[in-house]
């Protein structure tokens, strides 16, 4: 048995990007904006639901976004139990950027647009979400969420969000965010060793 696994082996907590939004293939800034999931984003949640199916049942948290909560949703045909809304796993407030494509931001604002893509800790959204709150924000809510050993949840969020959280969680410097890839309905695990945080 390894020795870094307790008796009741590690804790996992699993984090779903919700399935399929129109948002021009990512080029969209689209954060609090509430968009329904298209068809194709329907047959990805229904698809995410036999992945989970026959295991065991463990609570699941959703973001109040009904693209997070239909996906959510669909986890219930698996059995797993309905799933819990929270706040704190909303996506980022884009701010006046909010429903703009990015070539258009980076051209009318290259500046802030640059310190965006480079993931800058000081950096904040025109009247929206600073990056160092919404970090605080998502990394404190993944670890009250986070069961104990032994124990399995599920989250489904906002790829923006989990990517950050990703960053705190591990340990890794947030200019890491742009190289972690989370697709639409996209499975990322995490498990704890001895109080260690692992990509699994």
């Amino acid at each position: 048995m390894d020795a870094h696994v307790g008796l009741l082996g590690p804790s996992r907590l699993t984090l779903l990007r919700h399935a399929e939004v129109d948002n021009q293939q990512g080029r969209r800034f689209m954060g609090r904006s509430d968009l329904p999931l298209t068809p194709r984003g329907v047959a990805q949640a229904e698809a995410l639901a036999g992945r989970f199916s026959g295991l065991p049942s463990c609570p699941v948290y959703a973001s109040p976004l009904q693209r997070a909560r239909s996906t959510a949703r669909a986890l219930e045909a698996s059995g797993m139990p309905e799933a819990e809304v929270l706040e704190d796993l909303r996506e980022l407030d884009f701010g006046l950027w909010e429903g703009r494509l990015a070539e258009e931001v980076e051209r009318d604002e290259p500046g802030p647009y640059a310190r965006w893509r480079a993931v800058d800790p000081g950096f904040a959204f025109p009247r929206g979400d600073a990056l160092d709150a919404t970090a605080r924000r998502i990394a404190s809510v993944l670890g009250r969420l986070w069961p104990a050993e032994g124990g399995h949840a599920i989250v489904v969020a906002h790829g923006g969000v989990l990517r950050l959280g990703l960053c705190e969680l591990l340990g890794l410097p947030w200019s890491a965010c742009p190289s972690l890839r989370l697709d639409f309905t996209g499975i990322t695990r995490l498990e704890r060793h001895a109080g260690r945080s692992v990509l699994a």
